[in-house]
């Protein structure tokens, strides 16, 4: 996880070679430790925590969505500038 993320680091800090090393980096790091994964055949424990991982993001996007307001509660007014117009 580690790696990923100094992969991503230096795909978005730096420019050239440094970037696609960065990018690189980003991509096959986690398909490295897939293969290892199924090479010992715990693919389905990868699967799972991308499975919760997935529930997860899903879950705090709908937390984060704004709540509706109740029937028959409308926004409430703004401020109201007071004037004189007799003051000026």
């Amino acid at each position: 996880m580690a790696l990923t993320a100094t992969g991503l680091w230096w795909a978005l800090a730096h420019s050239g070679c440094v970037r696609v090393t960065g990018a690189l980096l980003a991509v096959l790091v986690p398909v490295a430790v897939l293969v290892l994964f199924a090479t010992h055949r715990m693919l389905w424990s990868a699967c799972l925590s991308l499975g919760l991982w997935g529930l997860a993001l899903a879950a705090a996007r709908i937390a984060m969505t704004p709540a509706d307001p109740a029937p028959g509660h409308g926004r409430e007014p703004g401020p109201v500038p007071v004037t004189a117009r007799a003051s000026g």
